[in-house]
């Protein structure tokens, strides 16, 4: 709640994670809608970096984040040589040149332990979607190893487009 003050915006409080997404997005102009998002995929963000490096933001810095990657985000829309000449001197995500993909994957752990999901996407350089893969195998791994195992599946994925 205190990342809500912090915004200023009022959300509606909702037990449909679906519905409060679509009464969100629809009631917020675009600009709105942009920061919504990049604030969320920082809280995400932040949330995977609380469990596996044990790393804490506050409300501050978690907006802070947000408004990084969407700052990121609109230099990857920007030409490619300006592109080119970023992304030398920087550590956030450049767009790839013509003739590459990209290729992101993940893992998820199932409650009791038992099974893992393992999922990729793979894009072109414009962005456009090539192919994607989701996988459940049974099978006990820690948290690491499943990040592993779908690095792994992915680029065995990637490798026989």
């Amino acid at each position: 709640m205190e990342l809500v003050k912090a915004v200023g915006w009022q959300f509606p409080l909702m037990d449909n994670l679906l519905l409060w997404f679509e009464k969100v997005f629809m009631s917020a102009n675009l600009k709105k809608s942009v920061h919504i998002a990049m604030i969320l995929w920082a809280v995400w963000t932040t949330r995977n970096d609380l469990i596996w490096k044990n790393k804490q933001r506050s409300q501050y810095a978690i907006l802070n984040l947000g408004l990084r990657f969407l700052d990121s985000w609109r230099n990857a829309q920007s030409p490619q040589e300006a592109q080119t000449a970023a992304c030398l001197n920087s550590q956030s995500w450049c767009r790839p040149g013509p003739s590459f993909l990209t290729l992101n994957s993940d893992a998820s752990l199932s409650g009791n332990g038992a099974y893992v999901g393992l999922s990729c996407v793979i894009h072109d350089h414009n962005g456009a979607f090539v192919t994607a893969q989701v996988k459940r195998i049974q099978c006990n791994l820690g948290a690491k190893m499943a990040e592993a195992l779908a690095i792994s599946e992915a680029l065995i994925k990637f490798k026989n487009l």
